[in-house]
């Protein structure tokens, strides 16, 4: 048995041709708020929410490889209680043969596996942070450093970015954004 329980699916990504298309739709007919954005000439991304204590439940990410790797796939994260956790998985995943390219990622709002399945699908394994920073947002996590050190390292690189808010504050202000759309 794994050394970590996964919780629930914690959000699903999925490649878009038409980025403006998808997420007016996805606002306008089902009622998601865009939470956060990426346009910039490396990446065009939109996160997208329901639920005012995630900061994302669904990501739209345009191709920029040209040949997708799949038809629309894009990510499967799932959500785990723990920093522990992580590290365990973490260790566990790179432990495993069939499993590739497993790094450890500071999302900001969330502390990161990812890591290839056996049909090379894109996969992540996360637990929240206790703070909201926009994105892009992407710092190397050493996960053998004990668990106080990573709180302590990434709250001070967070919180020494612009729009960064504790997790409450943010929950509070899209609660409102939600009701106004």
């Amino acid at each position: 048995m794994a050394g970590f329980a996964i919780k629930r699916v914690g959000h699903v990504g999925v490649w878009v041709d038409n980025l403006e298309a998808m997420t007016d739709y996805y606002q306008r007919v089902l009622g998601f708020l865009v939470s956060d954005r990426i346009e910039d000439d490396k990446d065009q991304v939109a996160y997208l929410t329901r639920n005012a204590t995630e900061h994302h439940q669904m990501v739209f990410a345009v191709s920029n490889r040209g040949v997708q790797e799949s038809a629309s796939l894009h990510n499967i994260s799932f959500s785990i209680d723990s920093l522990t956790e992580l590290k365990d998985a973490f260790e566990l995943l790179g432990e495993d043969q069939s499993t590739a390219e497993v790094t450890a990622v500071d999302h900001g709002n969330s502390w990161s596996v990812h890591f290839k399945n056996i049909e090379g699908n894109n996969c992540e394994i996360f637990c929240l942070t206790p703070w909201r920073v926009a994105k892009p947002y992407d710092e190397p996590l050493d996960l053998s450093v004990s668990v106080e050190e990573i709180i302590e390292k990434s709250k001070e690189l967070a919180f020494a970015r612009e729009g960064t808010n504790p997790s409450d504050v943010w929950q509070t202000k899209t609660r409102r954004r939600l009701k106004t759309t």
